[in-house]
């Protein structure tokens, strides 16, 4: 990063935190959202650091610490971005990033860690709701257990999952029906919940990566990179500076999401970005069918 770009981040990012400083808890997220949207994901992982070290009881913290792992997976800080997703799955187990705003590759390794911690986060709703029977704090009980029942139903658990996941099923149930009858035995048949917990989200459709066989690659038909802003002086310096942008191709051919994997910086980032709006394709064929692709791109400038 050169030293003019650097320093008109620096005073952009300062202006947009030291603006979100007087708002709500809530607008400071969003501005720090928009920074990852923008790809300064080192800004951003900083802001929702910080939102997160304040302990603002209306901070929405499931959304913190959702970005917060998008951050680190784009940083390639691996270690640190499974900590966080394990944190954020733990929040909110139902969630899974949305397709427009994270690469296949993120989302799938999102997905992977959620469907590994998921049997776990079952045993935990399991041992507290039973530590609840146990003190013979029913509702609490009743509570706990229609939540761990409502998690059981997840397709990644109703389907599969360890033979544990089975035994928690049916003791899940056995333990429901013991809450209701001790409670009041009107109860005994399955009540509405209050405030159901929302459905599992649907499965995202395929999308075929530049390994799958029997795939043909889309064709270009426009694709054209903005030029880069060259500050006087110092065209030396950046020259050779290469970057990695990763775009997802729908079925017309279209570019659907576009994320630069290594950045040139987040001006030029972000022309890019606008840039792959206008780019068509040939869509990509799979056994007669025009179906969607992920493809990566090296961008190199260069005096030539």
């Amino acid at each position: 990063m050169n030293s003019n770009t650097r320093l008109i981040r620096t005073i952009v990012v300062a202006a947009v935190m030291g603006w979100a400083a007087g708002v709500s808890a809530q607008d400071t997220v969003n501005s720090a959202t928009q920074l990852y949207r923008s790809a300064a994901y080192e800004e951003a992982l900083a802001a929702f650091d910080r939102l997160k070290a304040a302990g603002d009881a209306s901070l929405d913290i499931k959304t913190v610490d959702r970005y917060r792992a998008l951050c680190l997976i784009a940083l390639g800080r691996q270690a640190d971005a499974e900590q966080a997703i394990e944190q954020a799955v733990s929040a909110d187990p139902y969630y899974l990033p949305p397709e427009a705003e994270v690469s296949p590759r993120v989302l799938a390794t999102y997905r992977e860690t959620r469907n590994r911690l998921l049997p776990q986060i079952a045993e935990t709703r399991y041992t507290a709701a039973k530590a609840a029977f146990d003190k013979k704090d029913y509702s609490n009980a009743l509570d706990g257990f229609t939540r761990l029942n409502t998690l059981l139903q997840m397709p990644e658990l109703a389907t599969g999952g360890p033979s544990s996941v089975g035994d928690l099923k049916a003791l899940s149930a056995s333990f429901l029906d013991l809450c209701r009858k001790a409670l009041d035995p009107a109860l005994a048949a399955p009540p509405k919940p209050a405030e159901p917990e929302p459905p599992p989200p649907p499965a995202p459709p395929r999308i075929h990566g530049p390994e799958d066989a029997g795939v043909t690659a889309p064709v270009i038909i426009q694709q054209k990179l903005p030029p880069y802003p060259m500050p006087t002086g110092l065209q030396a310096a950046i020259t050779g500076r290469k970057g990695v942008l990763e775009v997802v191709i729908d079925e017309t051919g279209k570019v659907e999401s576009a994320v630069m994997r290594q950045s040139m910086g987040s001006i030029y980032d972000n022309s890019v970005l606008q840039a792959t709006k206008q780019w068509r394709y040939q869509p990509a064929v799979k056994d007669g069918k025009r179906v969607k692709v992920w493809m990566t791109f090296p961008i190199k400038f260069s005096l030539q």
